[in-house]
């Protein structure tokens, strides 16, 4: 099996779906948002990079993140900026108490950030997405 970019112009192919999480991510479409800064919309390339920055920074939510484990990447999907691509390149989680927590701390943002992007904009994002058809990702035979 294999992987396509599908951004206009590339037309890189990987083995991997981690192959292909990093490259989106080179791409700039696997952004996510930390909720917790003050700061308008900062964010990190990757679910691991903002991990990084939690610990950091914002060390009270680390143990909302032991119970809930919601920052693994998955839970991304929550803080993408590209939700639809996100969920492209990277497998989503259901509606869970960790998914829960992560649209509350947006709302939260939100609320103090009117500069930003709406509530009603995450919102459309995280309803926006549907599951990917399987004939959207190309398969290739392998040869002995």
């Amino acid at each position: 099996m294999t992987f396509e970019c599908w951004f206009a112009g590339c037309e890189r192919i990987f083995t991997t779906r981690d192959q292909l999480r990093n490259h989106v991510s080179n791409h700039g479409y696997l952004r996510v948002v930390c909720p917790w800064c003050s700061e308008d919309e900062k964010s990190k390339r990757r679910m691991v990079d903002l991990k990084r920055h939690v610990s950091e920074c914002h060390v009270r939510v680390i143990a909302d993140d032991e119970r809930l484990h919601f920052l693994r990447e998955r839970c991304g999907f929550f803080l993408a900026i590209n939700p639809d691509d996100y969920k492209r390149a990277i497998e989503t989680p259901g509606e869970d108490p960790a998914s829960d927590y992560l649209k509350d701390a947006v709302r939260g943002w939100c609320a103090k950030n009117p500069k930003g992007r709406s509530i009603t904009e995450w919102e459309k994002g995280w309803r926006s997405v549907q599951p990917i058809p399987r004939r959207n990702r190309r398969s290739t035979p392998s040869y002995p």
